[in-house]
């Protein structure tokens, strides 16, 4: 009897890795971070935005992309303070200090920790010294804490722009319909809609819908995932120089107008 072989699909996605997160780890922690799942889901829809955009425009500079108008909206909304990337980054902060509950009776001191952790965003942060320099100081404990919530941030916003496919070898392919599966845990209990929801209310909390002006390298249908959100997006109104053929004869300043209008059309 010959064995039965399981064949993926090869024109899935492969699955996502989660900059500075531990998801193994970090579903220790699900019976106390009940929402966990749902805030990582949330927070990688702008992170796998941002990895297909670097992708389209992969003959920019990171600096390039980072700037445009829809990566920066995405990060001012999402992946700088929002409550689903505090939430995350304060339980990966407990779960990699959790040895200071070690003889806790209850989680009660954990769960105030993090929800002090990701609502309360003041207070010093540090990662000097390791976790073994602050423990036993509850001021210099929390600072450290904060200290890793802020490289768990970084990692999210920088990693979509200088490494899109550390996140997947094939992450232009993710689309709505592939985005929960590519996800590395179970998401056979959430609603990718309820994701495109909560995503839109904090990109677009009036409702009235974006419109980005970016370079004209982005599709103006937006990258594959973006196009199951409350945007859309519009070609800069960069002069056309395509009759200029030679510059040499042209005066300094109408040769830098003609090739800045060049490189900014280019992403450049």
């Amino acid at each position: 009897m010959t064995k039965s072989v399981k064949r993926t699909n090869p024109m899935a996605p492969e699955k996502l890795s989660l900059p500075g997160i531990s998801i193994t780890e970090l579903l220790d922690f699900e019976d106390i971070f009940q929402d966990i799942r749902l805030n990582i889901a949330t927070i990688m829809v702008p992170v796998v935005i941002i990895a297909q955009i670097r992708v389209a425009l992969d003959s920019s500079k990171p600096t390039v992309v980072q700037n445009l108008d829809s990566v920066n909206t995405y990060v001012r909304s999402i992946l700088a303070k929002s409550a689903p990337l505090t939430y995350v980054t304060a339980a990966v902060a407990i779960r990699r200090t959790a040895l200071e509950y070690a003889l806790d009776p209850d989680p009660v001191r954990m769960i105030n920790d993090h929800k002090d952790l990701s609502t309360n965003l003041s207070g010093q942060v540090t990662t000097r010294g390791g976790i073994n320099a602050n423990l036993g100081d509850p001021t210099r404990l929390r600072a450290y804490r904060r200290g890793l919530m802020a490289q768990v941030t970084g990692q999210l916003q920088a990693t979509p722009l200088h490494s899109p496919r550390r996140l997947s070898r094939t992450i232009e392919k993710i689309d709505k319909e592939s985005f929960l599966s590519s996800l590395p845990f179970n998401t056979s209990d959430l609603n990718v809609d309820q994701v495109i929801t909560t995503v839109n209310s904090l990109i677009d909390p009036i409702g009235d819908g974006i419109l980005f002006v970016d370079v004209p390298a982005i599709p103006t249908g937006g990258s594959l995932l973006e196009t199951c959100l409350n945007v859309q997006r519009t070609l800069p109104d960069i002069p056309d120089t395509s009759s200029v053929s030679r510059l040499d004869s042209l005066p300094n300043w109408k040769k830098a107008a003609i090739t800045q209008a060049r490189n900014v059309k280019e992403g450049r």
